[in-house]
Order: structure tokens, then sequence, then C-alpha cells
């Protein structure tokens, strides 16, 4: 993974990360409420005291990274359009 060992284990100490398969979503997908919509294949963290979870990434480490914001550092990934610093060069 892309991510250093000290946040693996963060996340780790909080939460389960693990593999949804095909398999496993059609055991759901067969049993679903008619108000709840399909679930897909991929990873997905829970949190261990049960307060969250988070699933349908399609890289371990993206989890792994969803998983650290929210229940690490309890906030919200930084937005991908934030505002970005301008280079000016020297005249």
């Amino acid at each position: 993974m892309w991510l250093p060992n000290d946040i693996i284990a963060e996340v780790d100490r909080v939460a389960r990360v693990i593999y949804i398969d095909k398999a496993q979503c059609k055991v759901w997908n067969d049993h679903r409420r008619d108000d709840e919509l399909r679930l897909l294949t991929g990873w997905t963290w829970i949190a261990r005291n049960g307060s969250a979870h988070g699933q349908g990434y399609k890289t371990r480490t993206v989890c792994y990274r969803e998983c650290w914001y929210a229940l690490v550092q309890q906030r919200a990934t930084p937005a991908i359009n934030r505002p970005r610093l301008r280079v000016v060069r020297e005249a």
C-alpha cells in the first residue's frame, strides 16, 4: 500500500477493513429490503465499535485513507476542488 505503516496501524486499531466479494454481494442482494440499493463489490471499513462504516472503495489503500480521516482524524476528507496555490514568477 501507499500509506505509512503508522497510518495503517491507527486504522487497524479502530476498524476492520475487508473486501466484499461477488458471493457476499449476491447473498446480501437476494435479501435486501425493497428500499435499499444493491450492494456492490469493493473494499469496506467498519468501526470496531459499530458506530460507522464506509464501503465500495476500489482499492484497499483508498479504503484505509477514507477510514483514517473518518475515524482517526474525525473529519471529512479534503475536497478535490479546494482552492490551489498559484505560482507567480518574480519579475
